[in-house]
């Protein structure tokens, strides 16, 4: 990944975006908001989840388990990124409902051999980061030693059929691959690029009403940076849950929740006022389930 001041670092340029939206003011008529909302047929408290994490050192344990008790905490959906299958095990035994988020490993064996593990664990869904699979030079990447390789579409209709559950496609930035996950049998996407691997990436939220616009129904999530409550604000109106990558310490149940504006190019210096961001106030639709053959 290149240092943030390459001109191209998609995390700068993705926090930028997020610093060029501004909250509209709305008091009149307003009233606390319910943040609650089903996925895949489970009810949860707060659309905001973890991010597909991994690896993390608790204060005093396994970081990936303390997460997984703060999600259960709180009725959060807790993502799981890469980590062997005593821990995700340990992650569902918190009784957290989780996601797990699978590499596409060049063995494919080993993509097989997950998901069945996380079914039989008790996973919520399960799904793959696309994103992971080339590095910033185009060259299949090689995660802490392990190679990845790309999945053809056939390959990705597989695995989604032999998964038993609920499928994710993570690392999804355009309307073209939502059309293609959708075709393929995916349940949810989440919109991301994976911290920057690829130069000059849309922001997410930048493509994200698009993506709810123009395909439904599909369960969307937002992967940006979140540093507190304002970055929050931004998926809501589009009807997206967000998919937290850093946490902040705001609380998102206790305040109405405004539109969004943007600042024209040339950013608050022009001199111009912010122009309307458009925002959509649809519901987040899930896929329907695919018939199984």
């Amino acid at each position: 990944m290149q240092d943030r001041g390459y001109a191209g670092d998609a995390n700068r340029i993705t926090r930028d975006y997020l610093d060029s939206l501004l909250i509209e003011m709305r008091h009149i008529g307003a009233r606390l908001p319910d943040t609650r909302y089903t996925l895949f047929g489970e009810r949860f408290s707060t659309p905001v989840a973890t991010a597909a994490l991994s690896h993390l050192k608790g204060r005093d344990g396994n970081g990936m388990v303390q997460t997984a008790q703060g999600c259960a905490m709180c009725g959060a959906v807790c993502f799981a990124g890469m980590g062997d299958p005593r821990e995700l095990g340990a992650m569902i035994d918190t009784g957290a409902r989780v996601i797990k988020i699978i590499k596409p490993y060049a063995e494919r064996e080993k993509i097989l051999r997950r998901l069945e593990h996380a079914r039989q664990a008790g996973a919520l869904a399960v799904g793959m980061d696309l994103d992971h699979t080339f590095d910033a030079q185009g060259n299949c990447d090689v995660v802490l030693g392990v190679p990845m390789a790309p999945l053809s579409e056939d390959e990705l209709r597989e695995v989604i059929r032999l998964a038993g559950l609920p499928f994710f496609f993570k690392g999804v930035l355009s309307t073209a691959d939502t059309r293609k996950a959708l075709s393929l049998g995916a349940r949810g996407i989440v919109v991301s690029h994976h911290h920057g691997i690829l130069p000059f990436a849309l922001p997410p939220l930048m493509v994200l009403p698009d993506i709810v616009k123009t395909v439904t129904p599909i369960t969307a999530s937002i992967k940006t940076v979140i540093i507190g409550f304002a970055d929050m604000q931004g998926p809501f109106p589009v009807g997206a849950p967000v998919y937290t990558k850093r946490g902040g310490g705001d609380r998102l149940t206790r305040a109405p929740i405004p539109a969004r504006r943007r600042w024209p190019a040339g950013g608050p210096r022009s001199g111009s006022a912010p122009r309307p961001w458009s925002p959509r106030a649809d519901s987040v639709f899930q896929a329907p389930r695919p018939q199984r053959r």
